[in-house]
């Protein structure tokens, strides 16, 4: 545990955590629902379809509405889990009270640094949170049909093996429950 992480925060860290991780797999779910209503398997073509579509069919402007909020919702997620993970594992301090923590990939960052992730990894994170800031932080321009497919395609391929990647580490640090032992 982070020095100066008190009892009170270190419990708060772990309910947002924990919390974070039950979200995200709700939030997974609704992204793979969403992409199959656009299309089973969801392809780049059945997208610029669908964009297509949604300037005259309200059904299909609700399902790419409902696959960009999953798209960016599902990484929403996983940050969150990573920022409290990160300070639960000893990684980094605590913010200080009414600042804002550093930005993820700091965090990104720090479990490459103690082998938590791979350098691979390290990079596909930083490429999704880009592609997540693309996608909810246009400023005013519209979403384009690759824009939206390649977060979609990207968190589908990361958050696939989250639970292999990420569940022994969370459980050592306290997100997830430790196994229960099988009796022989």
């Amino acid at each position: 545990m982070a020095d100066g992480l008190s009892e009170a925060e270190k419990q708060t860290r772990l309910a947002a955590a924990r919390a974070a991780v039950t979200d995200l797999i709700e939030e997974l779910k609704t992204l793979e629902s969403a992409a199959a209503s656009i299309g089973d398997p969801l392809t780049i073509e059945a997208l610029r379809e669908a964009f297509e579509k949604r300037k005259t069919d309200d059904e299909v402007r609700i399902r790419v509405a409902a696959l960009s909020w999953a798209a960016t919702t599902t990484w929403n997620q996983f940050n969150i889990i990573i920022q409290n993970g990160s300070v639960l594992g000893g990684f980094r301090e605590p913010e200080q009270p009414g600042y804002d923590p550093p930005k993820v990939t700091v965090d990104y960052g720090h479990l490459r640094a103690h082998d938590v992730i791979t350098e691979s990894q390290r990079q596909r994170f930083r490429e999704l949170n880009l592609a997540r800031i693309e996608l909810t932080h246009s400023h005013g321009q519209e979403l384009t049909a690759t824009e939206l497919y390649k977060a979609t395609a990207l968190a589908r391929e990361v958050l696939s093996t989250f639970g292999k990647d990420f569940g022994p580490w969370l459980r050592e640090i306290g997100v997830l429950p430790k196994p229960k032992r099988s009796e022989a």
